[in-house]
């Protein structure tokens, strides 16, 4: 963030009037073609020539802002916490009501950090929808956008305390567990609340060497499962350097031991 005054003697506000610039946005408008997002609210900019001239400014104290460009749908928080949403179509930028996120000052694990990370727009069945992920609790909220008003519709059970972040996949929500590497898969238009599978970790994947495949047995009979996983061997000229492989002792045993 920097601090910034007009850009344009077109604007008509004392020169003195000083707010801090938090981002830009080029935007699909007819009245306007960039839009500033400052301290006080967002500003919208129609370039004439090799100038800017204000055309429109929604006053709105902003201490952070959410705006995936493929939504056309701006986020704004104020320090007490309080949400206000705009949505921008081709002549103007209609207000949605206010909304706000219970506890979410204290529901980050480290508390040195905002809890603006923990809030993301994303998109479910063509409908804007902001999560809030409450990592103390180990919760996600979701509120979902329905004639200009935020519904709070989903509160998923995570299991567990710790830091996350979201995916959508067809429609798919998945919530990754980055401390201990586990997806849960969650369908936000089910009537449960359960996930659609059981949490399943995700390992790394190491580089195989080749020659080592021929030790996989289990009482006299292959491993076919162990079988398509050596089937992609990495020679040791495209391996890293340092990168670990992987020394195989029987199917029921897999030795990371460090190269040499």
């Amino acid at each position: 963030p920097i601090p910034c005054v007009p850009w344009s003697v077109s604007d008509e506000r004392p020169m003195w009037f000083w707010r801090v610039l938090l981002d830009f946005y080029w935007v699909h408008c007819k009245f306007a073609h960039i839009m500033f997002i400052t301290s006080h609210g967002p500003e919208f900019y129609k370039i004439t020539g090799s100038k800017l001239k204000c055309v429109r400014t929604i006053k709105y104290t902003t201490a952070h802002h959410w705006y995936p460009p493929r939504h056309h749908f701006l986020l704004l928080v104020d320090k007490q916490n309080i949400f206000q949403g705009f949505t921008i179509t081709a002549h103007s930028v209609p207000k949605k009501s206010k909304f706000e996120i219970a506890s979410c000052n204290t529901s980050s694990l480290d508390k040195t950090r905002s809890y603006y990370h923990q809030v993301n727009l994303l998109d479910f069945y063509g409908r804007v929808t902001c999560s809030f992920i409450d990592e103390v609790k180990g919760q996600l909220h979701l509120f979902g956008l329905e004639q200009g008003v935020m519904h709070h519709t989903n509160v998923f059970d995570l299991f567990v305390p710790g830091v996350y972040s979201l995916s959508v996949i067809d429609n798919v929500l998945i919530v990754h567990n980055l401390s201990g590497k586990v997806p849960v898969l969650f369908d936000v238009n089910s009537d449960s609340d359960s996930p659609i599978l059981a949490p399943i970790p995700i390992f790394s994947k190491y580089h195989i060497l080749p020659g080592e495949s021929r030790n996989i047995k289990a009482n006299g009979s292959e491993d076919k499962n162990v079988l398509t996983l050596l089937t992609h061997k990495v020679p040791k000229s495209k391996a890293p350097r340092g990168h670990p492989t992987l020394k195989i002792q029987n199917s029921m045993e897999i030795q990371k031991v460090p190269r040499q």
